[in-house]
């Protein structure tokens, strides 16, 4: 549907502000390093990130369930379908694969790394942003779902495929995770980021919805920010 100018002239000021939280978050130390560190600083980083990754469902579930707006919901729906989808591997398959089978880490490895303290703490937290009730519910989740869930995600990707292809050999398309989910997730990608956006064009219409969700994306922005600290 098209939106008033007026209108719009506040999402688009609200996307400005994520590309800069974006372009913040690729300039951190961690990224400039990566490339330098030995394989086991980069599987152990591949373990962290993956305890974040294998609670995706049930963090999106419990969100989807205090949404208001249908249409709110039906975003959350698809992009769930599309993580556990029907008679196909699901996408923690798929990190299995780009894991045991394509770099050669033990099952009992994978299986069995526990998550640090601080992965622990940013579990905690990312469940903590989708608390029911809030006032501007919808607003705030959406928000919070598209930086922590789907863009900071895809950004991680982005510098860890060019690692995977460097020290493993493991080229984009014989990546059934990492590359996939960098694609599939990254903003402007006409993916599951870009799918937030229609949403958020119809709740983010004047100041006040504006200053919330700068807000929420900030404090999505630190939860994941600090999670990446734990490796520097």
């Amino acid at each position: 549907m098209p939106y008033p100018v007026e209108m719009m002239k506040y999402f688009e000021r609200y996307d400005n502000y994520e590309n800069l939280l974006i372009k913040k978050f690729n300039a951190h130390f961690l990224w400039q390093k990566l490339p330098k560190k030995n394989n086991k600083f980069f599987v152990d980083i591949l373990f962290q990130v993956g305890h974040l990754s294998s609670i995706f469902v049930p963090w999106y579930e419990r969100a989807k369930l205090g949404l208001d707006g249908e249409g709110d919901k039906e975003i959350l729906r698809a992009i769930l379908r599309d993580e556990i989808p029907r008679d196909l591997p699901t996408h923690q398959d798929d990190r299995f694969h780009d894991l045991v089978e394509k770099i050669g880490i033990s099952k009992n490895r994978m299986l069995n790394t526990e998550a640090s303290p601080q992965t622990k703490r940013t579990i905690k937290q990312l469940f903590d942003l989708i608390r029911y009730p809030q006032l501007d519910y919808d607003l705030k989740i959406l928000v919070a779902l598209r930086i922590a869930g789907e863009i900071l995600p895809a950004e991680t990707y982005r510098h860890i495929v060019p690692v995977l292809a460097a020290r493993f050999g493991i080229q984009p398309e014989e990546s059934m995770f990492y590359y996939p989910h960098f694609k599939h997730d990254e903003k402007g990608g006409k993916g599951h980021a870009d799918s937030f956006s229609p949403s958020l064009k119809s709740l983010i219409i004047d100041s006040r919805t504006l200053a919330i969700a700068e807000k929420s994306a900030l404090k999505a922005f630190k939860i994941r920010l600090a999670f990446y600290n734990q490796f520097i």
